[in-house]
């Protein structure tokens, strides 16, 4: 697990999905109705903040929640500034699996991407089977502009935890980034 204070307001946890498992929990399972993942989310707050030195008053704690590497995830802990009311609020990334079958449909979409490009966090580019399968991440309250043109060439996919990590070949993380900006240079 790392904990970084990445602004005054601000703390990052950063944990693989080993240390997820040792709670019993994987980023799929998180959610704040569950009283298990409550209470992990609740304790490991206190704990970072424990350790950063980041305090709280009575006010809104915002809570976000990214999947990272190794099944794994991030965790960001914002206490807002001012005299909030007291609120506790879960933002969860939505994860998204796309297959693409072939490199034209690919290179297609990203140039037609480009513009809702900046509401995806998180991308990486397998092959398997023969096709190309983009996994991505929205941020929380992304417009559906990116959904509707990626399923305008790809068929989106029902993620499972480790398919393209089992069973695919990574090409490449960033991929969205990276194919816009090579695209576009």
């Amino acid at each position: 697990m790392t904990i970084e204070r990445i602004q005054p307001n601000k703390i990052r946890v950063l944990l693989d999905g080993q240390e997820l498992q040792t709670f019993a929990l994987s980023f799929e399972k998180l959610s704040y109705k569950d009283p298990r993942s409550r209470r992990f989310l609740q304790q490991l707050y206190f704990a970072c903040a424990k350790a950063s030195g980041l305090t709280r008053t009575p006010g809104k704690l915002m809570i976000e929640i990214y999947p990272f590497l190794n099944q794994g995830c991030m965790v960001l802990f914002t206490v807002p500034s001012g005299d909030a009311p007291k609120k506790l609020r879960l933002k969860k990334a939505s994860t998204y699996i796309f297959r693409f079958a072939d490199g034209g449909d690919l290179l297609g979409c990203m140039r037609r991407l480009h513009p809702a490009a900046r509401d995806i966090t998180d991308s990486a580019l397998y092959r398997m089977q023969g096709a190309y399968y983009l996994q991505l991440t929205l941020r929380p309250g992304a417009g559906t502009q990116a959904l509707l043109c990626l399923q305008e060439y790809a068929a989106r996919v029902q993620p499972h935890s480790g398919m393209l990590s089992e069973r695919g070949s990574l090409i490449c993380t960033g991929a969205v980034e990276k194919l816009c900006a090579a695209m576009f240079k």
